[in-house]
C-alpha cells in the first residue's frame, strides 16, 4: 500500500477549476487504488473522505506558500510518504520521495498581462522549480503539453497528457428563477483572460436583432475586470444577468436550460465549462487559440476571439441556424464521452507509479 502526500489547498477553494480537478483525482485515487492518502493543507478543510489523513502544515503569522515550501518536505519525511502529489504548479522543497505535478496552464508565459502580480510571481518562480523537481508531470491538454516543452525544455520526456473531465452535478437540476426569456451562459471568473469585454461588446449588438435574448454570466469576483461597470457601461442592465455566487444545483439548471454556451477566452490551459457545456449537450462558442480547439473539436463553433465582429457573427448564427445548432449539440454529445475523471483517475495513477517506479530505479 503507497503512501501518497498530495498537496490539498486546491480543496480550500472547491469552486474553482483547480479545486474541482483536485476534488475529482483524489477521490478516483482513494477508489482506484488500495493507497493510504494525506493531504497537506495550509487551512482547515472538511474531508469527505473519512479514511484520509488531513497534515495542517500552517504556521501562525507565516504565510501557506512559505510555510508549503519550508515544512511540508519535512513532513513527507516524517509521514514516510512513498510519493508526493501537486495538483497545481508547485512541489514543496526539500521532498525526497517521488513527486508528480500538474501544469494547467502558462498563463506566467503566454498571457502575464491578464494575471495578478503576486499569481504571476508566484508561477513564474515556483512552476519552474516544480517542473526541475517533478519524477514525472501531467498536463491537463496536447497544448499545455507543447507549450511547457516549448518553455521549459527539461520537462520534455517525462510530460503525459491526462485530459480533465466534466464536473458531476447533481442528479436534480433547479431553474433559477426570473430567467423565462431565453438565455446564452457564460462560466468563468472575471478575469481578463475570460474575454468579457469583447463578449459584451458582441452582445450588444447581438440583441438589437434578438431584444428577448438573455446573457447569463456565473462569474466570481477575479481580478482587473469589473463586469457591473461593463455592464452598465454597454446599457446592457436589462440584457445580462450577473450571478457571482452559485449553487452546483444551480449551475447545472442555467447549462440544461440555456440557448447555447460562449467562451471566447483569450487563453485556456483546458477550459472546463466547454466539458460542462457538453455533458448537458450544448453547443459552445469558443476561441481558436490555446487548449480550445483541442477540447471542443468539432463541438465548437470557433472565432478569434479578439474579433468583436466574429463573435457576433458567431453568436448571431447560433441563434437563427437551427440546424447548424442542432450539429454541433449533436457533436457535444459525442465528445464529452471522450472525457471522464475514471480515465483521468487512473492515468494519474498509473503516472504516479511510474514515478515511484523510475525512482527505485535510479
Amino acid at each position: 500500500m503507497y503512501r501518497l502526500g498530495i498537496d490539498a489547498r486546491p480543496l480550500e477553494h472547491p469552486s474553482t477549476g483547480i479545486g474541482r480537478y483536485t476534488y475529482q483525482i483524489v477521490n478516483q485515487l482513494r477508489r482506484l487504488r488500495d493507497w493510504k492518502l494525506f493531504l497537506f493543507t495550509g487551512a482547515p478543510i472538511k474531508s469527505v473522505w473519512p479514511e484520509t489523513t488531513i497534515i495542517p502544515f500552517g504556521v501562525p503569522g507565516i504565510p501557506d506558500l512559505i510555510s508549503f515550501q519550508s515544512r511540508v518536505g519535512r513532513l513527507s519525511c516524517q509521514y514516510r510518504l512513498d510519493a508526493f502529489f501537486g495538483p497545481r504548479h508547485q512541489l514543496p522543497a526539500r521532498v525526497t520521495c517521488p513527486s508528480v505535478v500538474t501544469i494547467h496552464d502558462l498563463t506566467w508565459r503566454d498571457a502575464p498581462q491578464t494575471m495578478r502580480t503576486l499569481g504571476r510571481l508566484v508561477d513564474t518562480i515556483f512552476m519552474p522549480q516544480a517542473v526541475k523537481r517533478a519524477d514525472r508531470i501531467i498536463a491537463v491538454s496536447r497544448h499545455t503539453h507543447d507549450t511547457l516543452i516549448r518553455h521549459l525544455p527539461r520537462a520534455g520526456g517525462k510530460t503525459s497528457v491526462v485530459h480533465e473531465a466534466a464536473y458531476r452535478f447533481p442528479d436534480s437540476h433547479t431553474r433559477t428563477n426570473n430567467l423565462n426569456s431565453p438565455f446564452i451562459l457564460s462560466v468563468g471568473t472575471q478575469e481578463p483572460r475570460k474575454n468579457y469585454i469583447r463578449l459584451l461588446a458582441s452582445f450588444k449588438q447581438v440583441v438589437t436583432a434578438h431584444p428577448e435574448l438573455k446573457l447569463v454570466i456565473v462569474a466570481g469576483r477575479g481580478w482587473k475586470t469589473n463586469l457591473p461597470r461593463e455592464i452598465k457601461k454597454n446599457a446592457l442592465n436589462d440584457h445580462v444577468i450577473l450571478i457571482e455566487n452559485v449553487s452546483d444545483n444551480a449551475l447545472d439548471g442555467l447549462y440544461a436550460h440555456c440557448e447555447f454556451v460562449a467562451m471566447p477566452s483569450l487563453y485556456e490551459g483546458f477550459g472546463l465549462p466547454l466539458i460542462e457545456a457538453m455533458q448537458h449537450g450544448k453547443a459552445v462558442v469558443t476561441s481558436n487559440l490555446s487548449a480550445m480547439p483541442e477540447v471542443a473539436a468539432d463541438a465548437g463553433y470557433l472565432v478569434d476571439p479578439l474579433r468583436v465582429d466574429e463573435i457576433t457573427f458567431a453568436i448571431s448564427q447560433l441563434m437563427t441556424n437551427r440546424h447548424l445548432r442542432r450539429q454541433l449539440e449533436s457533436a457535444a454529445r459525442k465528445r464529452c464521452l471522450d472525457f471522464s475523471w475514471e480515465k483521468a483517475g487512473e492515468a494519474t495513477a498509473q503516472v504516479i507509479e511510474d514515478a515511484i517506479t523510475q525512482h527505485r530505479a535510479d
